[in-house]
């Protein structure tokens, strides 16, 4: 069993180190909707606490609760599996909203009970700090890969165009010799990237991070579209 520490003394240690760490504590009790503002400056919620012991078993098995559900998250096979995954760990764990209306009357708990909850509120803070925006990650990653991908594509485009004079008709005519594989869009369960011959040119494109095809325009090109687009030659603005 770890060792339990009343939990005003882990908040005076926090504040004598550092004000402004003091300060994220506070601030991120305001995150989860445990402290309001209007609440803050007195920390009634502290007060009640502060006599309560933290058991870091509760604490440190939320966080264990949530990165498991992170390994499983990522382990997903397709792009919109893994943000579906993801976003619902934000839903349960980033968007609480305390039902706690009356924090005077967290001392009126037996101790037990105010200790229990007092360290969930513990851990609850806790993954504001550790746990990045999930979510956030896993649409950079996939972006940061479709641009890598369509940029492969690209030279393998060009020296197409440079041995036969012309691009060819579907992406399929570059394997093996230009090519080993061609790239899926993950942004669209892994389906074909969309290739259209134009004139002299191409435009190759994912239908992006929103999985809606808006015929390659790109966020530059409408506020509404994200396709992720590779045009040659490159439009005049």
């Amino acid at each position: 069993m770890r060792p339990k520490r009343p939990m005003m003394v882990v908040f005076q240690k926090v504040q004598s180190y550092s004000t402004p760490e003091y300060k994220k504590i506070i601030i991120a009790l305001e995150t989860f909707g445990i402290l309001d503002e209007s609440q803050a400056s007195s920390k009634p919620l502290l007060d009640a606490i502060g006599d309560a012991q933290i058991d870091w078993d509760i604490v440190l098995g939320m966080v264990r609760t949530v990165y498991n559900r992170y390994v499983k998250a990522w382990q997903a096979p397709c792009y919109k599996e893994r943000i579906k995954s993801l976003s619902k760990i934000d839903e349960d764990y980033f968007k609480m909203e305390s039902s706690l209306e009356d924090y005077s009357s967290l001392k009126k708990l037996p101790e037990a009970e105010l200790n229990k909850i007092s360290s969930q509120l513990i851990g609850q803070t806790l993954l504001e700090y550790l746990c990045p925006s999930a979510t956030g990650v896993c649409g950079a990653l996939e972006r940061n890969k479709m641009y890598s991908d369509l940029t492969e594509l690209s030279f393998a485009l060009a020296q197409y165009k440079a041995v036969h004079r012309s691009f060819p008709k579907n992406l399929d005519e570059l394997k093996p010799k230009y090519i080993d594989a061609i790239p899926l869009d993950g942004f669209n369960n892994d389906a074909a990237l969309i290739f259209e011959r134009k004139n002299d040119g191409y435009l190759l494109y994912s239908v992006g991070p929103n999985g809606r095809d808006d015929g390659g325009k790109r966020l530059q090109d409408d506020s509404k579209c994200d396709d992720i687009a590779v045009m040659v030659p490159i439009p005049n603005k």
